[in-house]
C-alpha cells in the first residue's frame, strides 16, 4: 500500500511540474533576443526591428533591455535608432519603467537625422526618430514595454 501511495504521489508531481509555465519557472537572468520583426517597405528597403533583453535581476524586480531599429537598403544598414530603457516590477501586480535613452547611428551620408526624442510613462518607453534623404523623410515610432513578469516586449 505504501508503494502505491507513493508512486501516485511521484506521478501526480510528475505531472503538476509539467503544467508550470516555462516563463513562471525559470527567469530569464542571462538575457537575450526577444523577437527579430522584418518589414519591407519596397524591394530595396526594409526595416529590421530587433528587442533585447539585458538583464532581468528577478530578485530585485529589475529589468531592462533596448529596442533597435534598422533602415536597410539593399542588404545594408544606411542608419539605426535603439531606444533602451530600465523597469521595475512586482509580480502579478504591475511594471513600471525607471528611465529611458536613445541613440542614432547614420553609416550612409545620404541619410541625415531630422529629430530624435524620447519618453517613458507607466511601463513603456516611446521613442520617435525622423531621418531625411533628399526630400524625402522616414519617421520611426517605437515602444519598450514591461509585464509585471519582467518580460520586456
Amino acid at each position: 500500500m505504501k508503494k502505491k501511495v507513493f508512486a501516485s504521489f511521484a506521478l501526480a508531481a510528475a505531472m503538476l511540474s509539467c503544467c508550470i509555465p516555462a516563463s513562471s519557472a525559470v527567469a530569464a537572468d542571462d538575457g537575450g533576443t526577444v523577437s527579430v520583426v522584418t518589414e519591407y517597405i519596397d524591394n530595396e528597403s526594409c526595416v529590421v526591428i530587433t528587442t533585447v533583453q539585458e538583464e532581468n535581476n528577478a530578485r530585485a524586480y529589475k529589468t531592462s533591455g533596448y529596442k533597435t531599429y534598422e533602415y536597410k537598403e539593399n542588404g545594408t544598414t544606411v542608419w539605426s535608432y535603439t531606444l533602451s530603457a530600465s523597469f521595475n516590477y512586482m509580480p502579478s501586480i504591475s511594471a513600471s519603467c525607471t528611465g529611458a535613452s536613445d541613440s542614432y547611428s547614420i553609416n550612409n551620408n545620404k541619410w541625415s537625422l531630422v529629430s530624435h526624442s524620447c519618453s517613458y510613462s507607466a511601463d513603456t518607453a516611446y521613442g520617435t526618430v525622423t531621418m531625411k534623404k533628399g526630400s524625402s523623410t522616414h519617421t520611426a515610432n517605437i515602444q519598450l514595454t514591461c509585464d509585471s513578469y519582467g518580460n520586456i516586449s
